[in-house]
């Protein structure tokens, strides 16, 4: 079956499979980093859906996200600007004014993605990505209250 799906949505040489395998790259590239600097991190959402379900990519996704702590997350801004080759950058609100996410992403300079929703025109670095989401802890006692008052509502 999953043959059959990334035939259908993304054959070899296809711009999206092509994406994926850069996409891919990227992860190598961060994983070193990451491994030798002995900063933990893991694939999460599609990402991580998509390397359970179909040992890859879901075969219609565009993006690759990973996660890790926000303690790690910081190490990785202040290891990551000595330790990406000179096709990669990261890309954060210091690195790029223009950038307004609270987030980081590790960027290919050699490409160019155009998003539908077109935010991202006034971006420095333009090119395929991998999402790079820090994680808070917060004590147990908020984030029970906070999945208590999500989506309650009444009605009058």
């Amino acid at each position: 079956m999953d043959n059959e799906l990334r035939k259908r949505f993304n054959p070899d040489g296809s711009l999206l499979r092509r994406q994926q395998l850069r996409m891919l790259e990227l992860l190598e590239a961060i994983d070193v980093i990451c491994r030798k600097h002995q900063i933990p991190y893991w694939l999460s959402s599609g990402t991580l859906i998509g390397a359970a379900r179909h040992k890859g990519f879901i075969p219609w996704d565009d993006d690759l996200d990973i996660e890790m702590l926000r303690s790690d997350y910081l190490r990785l801004l202040k290891v990551l600007p000595q330790e990406l080759p000179d096709n990669l950058a990261l890309q954060t609100n210091e690195t790029d004014p223009n950038y307004i996410f609270i987030y980081g992403k590790l960027r290919d300079k050699d490409s160019h993605l155009e998003e539908t929703n077109s935010y991202d025109r006034i971006f420095h670095y333009t090119g395929i990505y991998i999402d790079i989401f820090p994680l808070e802890k917060i004590p147990y006692c908020l984030a029970w209250i906070g999945g208590h008052m999500q989506g309650r509502y009444t009605i009058s």
